[in-house]
């Protein structure tokens, strides 16, 4: 692995081993692969990711979970939502699936997007998880970097 900044490499190194990673377009073709070759055989069991999975990588899951349904300002489509839930529970892969999708208070268009987008299922509003708990929203990656290192220190306890 090449290093990205003197410590992503090292970073990514050490959540490999706990069985986590991160996924995101600033990695190299090299650090995709081996991501994905270790989620595909089980020795990454937690992947965090930006949407870039969504975009045509085949890596099926058991649960699924979407921190927002907002591709920058803008709602998430039914296709692109369709696709990024559609990883969970795949025929052939996995007997059951789960997906779960946050959306915080105040991003009402985001739930009327959402909303009509699954309409034939019931709303759930979930309390588990605090708006401010990671901070005020910085961009992806950092945010991205920020849920996985927090990760990496529970999985390591």
């Amino acid at each position: 692995m090449e290093e990205v900044d003197g410590k992503l490499c090292t970073t990514l190194e050490m959540g490999i081993l706990a069985g986590v990673a991160f996924h995101h377009s600033g990695l190299t073709a090299d650090e995709r692969q081996i991501i994905e070759s270790a989620f595909q055989d089980g020795t990454i069991r937690i992947l965090c990711s930006t949407s870039t999975l969504a975009a045509g990588v085949n890596l099926p899951a058991r649960r699924v979970i979407i921190k927002s349904p907002l591709v920058g300002r803008e709602p998430l489509s039914k296709a692109q939502y369709l696709q990024m839930v559609g990883r969970a529970g795949r025929a052939g892969y996995d007997d059951r699936g789960d997906a779960v999708t946050i959306v915080h208070p105040g991003y009402e268009e985001a739930k009327v997007s959402l909303f009509e987008i699954l309409h034939a299922l019931p709303l759930i509003v979930s309390t588990i998880t605090n708006p401010g708990s990671f901070g005020p929203y910085a961009c992806c990656s950092d945010r991205l970097l920020q849920i996985y290192l927090r990760l990496l220190i529970v999985i390591c306890e």
